[in-house]
């Protein structure tokens, strides 16, 4: 059988190959990796301890990271409206007032590319709980936290606390 023919890989080739090596699958991972999914975190302080959450071990992205609390926006949502919606969903708390106060490229430990707005949470009430989340506390370390972005945009909602 052969698999190459004047450098190039016959269909006979293509067919002894794994399915992920397969142009037609890196083109679908390429395009999957181009896109840039929108998401907001809610940075939540109190006594200058910010709220965190430490990822469960079988999530999809960053499993067992501590990071911010936050989700995607979903189609036709915005910023705004997605940071309530995920705040209610995550800690089950509503929000009141919210300031934009960091952008940031990430890319998940799954490849996913993000573009994650981070809002400083002024006002909220409800009790925290965490839904999705192994589980959530209140940390006074930047340096704790387990993504750059993150310790970014904590630092700067913490600057502007009184």
């Amino acid at each position: 059988m052969n698999l190459l023919h004047y450098g190039k890989m016959t269909k006979a080739g293509m067919k002894v190959l794994p399915a992920e090596w397969t142009k037609e699958n890196l083109e679908r991972d390429q395009t999957r990796r181009r896109t840039i999914a929108d998401c907001v975190d809610g940075i939540l302080v109190k006594r200058r301890k910010f709220l965190v959450e430490k990822r469960r071990d079988d999530d999809d992205a960053d499993p067992g990271l501590i990071e911010i609390p936050g989700g995607h926006v979903d189609p036709d949502e915005t910023l705004e409206d997605a940071l309530i919606r995920e705040m209610k969903e995550e800690l089950g708390i509503n929000v009141q007032k919210a300031t934009l106060v960091e952008k940031c490229l990430y890319t998940a430990s799954n490849g996913e590319r993000q573009r994650i707005h981070y809002f400083h949470l002024e006002r909220w009430n409800g009790r925290i709980r965490p839904t999705e989340a192994e589980r959530v506390y209140w940390e006074s370390e930047i340096s704790n936290l387990s993504i750059a972005p993150d310790r970014k945009a904590v630092r700067k909602a913490l600057s502007s606390e009184p």
